[in-house]
């Protein structure tokens, strides 16, 4: 296995990525994943633009794009 196909296991203090997902979530289900991963010990990191205008969705497919991408790069 080349050592990019190798995953690691997650551990205390690895920061958490939170992603707007396709459908609309209120800040208080945020708050409550927030909590969960930092009681496992991880860092969740939200975007400061994590909610937008819309009413389905939590942000535009253009933010929530930009989220995902940096992401995964890890920005």
């Amino acid at each position: 296995m080349t050592p990019a196909a190798k995953w690691n296991y997650l551990r205390k203090g690895d920061i958490i990525d939170i992603v707007a997902p396709g459908s609309a979530v209120t800040a208080p289900v945020l708050n409550q994943i927030i909590l969960f991963l930092e009681d496992l010990g991880l860092k969740p990191r939200v975007p400061n633009d994590f909610f937008g205008p819309e009413i389905l969705s939590s942000n535009s497919d253009d933010a929530r794009a930009r989220h995902l991408i940096a992401a995964l790069h890890d920005v």
